[in-house]
């Protein structure tokens, strides 16, 4: 690890070991399999818990039974659960070494032999050090064999696991997740990279103590952050002030170019203003203000917005084909896409570019992509060959995306504008067999339907996205299930149509930080495939096997909108 990361990330933990959690009693609303929270928006005010300690002739199932539940309440160095350890082990115990998250109220506790305690449990997640949460595989379990001591004549434990472990809902209640904002590899904008903190009041200064430690080791390839090596806080708190953030750097991030200043200043204010209490941020370093027109910033500023996570404009309309072409709708009335391709009868699937102005579609028979600009002069031509494409998708850097049935190996395959193939390394997809998939606006990490479950993958490629892509960090998404399709609705989102224990397939929004909202309202019978985006106004679109498009409106409804097939937004 590079130091300037290595100091970070200690100075993070050594932040959070001695901060005072707050709880929080998690919302009503379905969270499926494991994933641990509802909407920030829906959750209600803090309440303390906390754990007893030890009793006094505990035998050693009880001792270990009351250890685990001291770990799921966030405490200042966890002082209560450290009571049920022997002296040895409270000084070695290190409890910023990730968490198990698991199942049930509580895992099955086994006295196998005197002083020896095994605990099993079914797990749901694992978060790691740096606060990353990662969906376990259905039917993942963990054991511990934990061996007890007398001291003092009471039984304590002598062999804690590294980290914690927690049940999925004191997880919920004493952890809550945050975005901290990278950039992509062009500078361009900032991607989300979720991490779990402890609910409470100093959340700002660990989110700028999580910024300067760089990305998770998840995303730490595909994006940069614009901060020196050496840079560190000034002052080892940010404190919020009447809605403002004040964080003061290091002297040599003030040595930075205006740009890198910029940058660095942007990487914060996004961050730091996803807090509710944060409506501005004040950076400085040595005293100075750090980025050009003064120290106070918003994310509205020009030259902060300019970084947004990318969101397609509200009035961006939905594509789909039916018998007669390619169409468009962005009002009550579809109409064809201008030029050929809205003449262009038999297209099995498309895709258009994020700008909106040209499209690739799927032959008839499956072994061609068509590529075309829209406008009355414009010219079909055959982008590329295949077996049995599907799924077509466009990302910000221009490169065309598809899934080829009709060749050995998953199937993946990429090409530039102008037909030319990039190679992509993806070594985690060998032997298995992809079915849809969807890339990010900001291109850093790509969806897919594979072996009928829902994974994610981080997306690494060079500035000028020349050379090979890579996909690395291939995991689960979402609940157990079959799914069918996904789509991205938001910069740390999608939507997955997934079928659970025999039901109807129905979207569940899946966040990059492991929630799950769960579909409401009435069920759409038959839904084959969606269509949504990361849109300043969040949209759904369901397609039946009937060929009838289905919208979600306001109140969970589904209003018919039209008949076609393969609905898709820009992307």
């Amino acid at each position: 690890m590079a130091e300037r990361h290595r100091r970070a990330l200690l100075a993070f933990l050594t932040v959070l070991a001695v901060l005072t959690g707050c709880t929080q009693i998690p919302t009503s609303g379905p969270v499926i399999g494991g994933n641990p929270v509802e909407p920030a928006g829906q959750q209600p005010p803090f309440i303390e818990v906390r754990a007893p300690p030890p009793q006094s002739g505990a035998e050693p199932s009880e001792v270990v039974d009351g250890f685990i539940e001291a770990m799921g309440s966030y405490a200042p160095g966890f002082e209560t659960a450290r009571m049920y350890l022997t002296e040895d082990a409270v000084l070695s115990w290190d409890t910023s070494a990730g968490m198990t998250v698991y199942q049930g109220a509580r895992p099955d506790i086994e006295e196998v032999r005197t002083g020896v305690v095994r605990v099993t449990m079914a797990v749901s997640a694992r978060v790691s050090a740096d606060g990353t949460y990662e969906a376990a595989e259905p039917g993942t379990t963990d054991e511990l064999s934990l061996r007890l001591e007398q001291e003092n004549g009471e039984w304590r434990i002598s062999n804690p696991p590294n980290g914690l472990v927690i049940s999925e809902f004191s997880f919920s209640r004493e952890y809550k997740p945050h975005n901290v904002y990278f950039f992509d590899p062009t500078l361009e904008v900032l991607v989300p990279d979720p991490v779990y903190l402890p609910q409470n009041e100093n959340a700002a200064t660990l989110l700028a103590q999580r910024v300067l430690a760089g990305p998770s080791e998840g995303l730490g390839r595909a994006v940069r952050t614009s901060f020196p090596e050496s840079t560190e806080l000034g002052v080892n708190a940010v404190p919020v002030t009447d809605g403002t953030a004040t964080v003061e750097l290091s002297d040599d991030a003030g040595l930075a170019t205006p740009e890198e200043r910029e940058l660095m200043t942007a990487q914060l204010v996004w961050t730091l203003t996803e807090l509710p209490e944060v409506e501005r941020v004040e950076v400085t370093s040595g005293q100075i203000p750090l980025a050009q027109g003064g120290a106070v910033v918003t994310p509205s500023d020009s030259n902060m917005s300019a970084y947004a996570p990318p969101l397609l404009p509200r009035d961006t309309p939905l594509y789909y084909a039916d018998a007669d072409g390619i169409k468009q709708l962005s009002g009550s009335e579809p109409e064809p896409v201008p030029g050929p391709l809205g003449e262009l009868s038999g297209a099995r699937e498309l895709a258009v570019n994020v700008g909106g102005n040209r499209a690739v579609a799927v032959n008839e028979a499956g072994d061609a992509l068509l590529i075309c600009s829209f406008g009355a002069d414009e010219q079909i031509e055959t982008f590329a060959g295949g077996g049995d494409l599907t799924s077509p998708a466009w990302d910000r850097a221009g490169l065309v995306w598809a899934v080829d049935h009709g060749v050995q190996g998953h199937g993946v395959v990429v090409r530039r504008s102008d037909g030319e193939r990039v190679e992509l390394i993806a070594p985690e997809l060998r032997g298995h067999d992809v079915d849809r998939l969807a890339v990010s606006l900001d291109g850093t990490r790509i969806a897919l339907i594979v072996d009928g479950r829902a994974q994610i993958a981080t997306v690494v490629r060079d500035v000028d996205a020349r050379s090979a892509i890579r996909l690395e960090r291939l995991r689960p998404l979402g609940p157990d299930g079959v799914a069918s399709d996904v789509g991205w609705n938001a910069p740390d989102s999608v939507v997955v149509l997934l079928a659970t224990d025999g039901q109807e397939p129905l979207p569940y929004v899946v966040g990059m930080s492991g929630q799950v909202t769960a579909p409401r309202g009435l069920t759409v019978e038959n839904a084959t495939s969606i269509a949504t985006a990361p849109l300043a106004e969040q949209r759904l679109v369901l397609e039946t096997s009937e060929g009838v498009l289905l919208e979600q409106r306001s109140g969970n409804r589904w209003e018919e909108i039209g008949t076609g097939h393969d609905p898709a937004f820009p992307g």
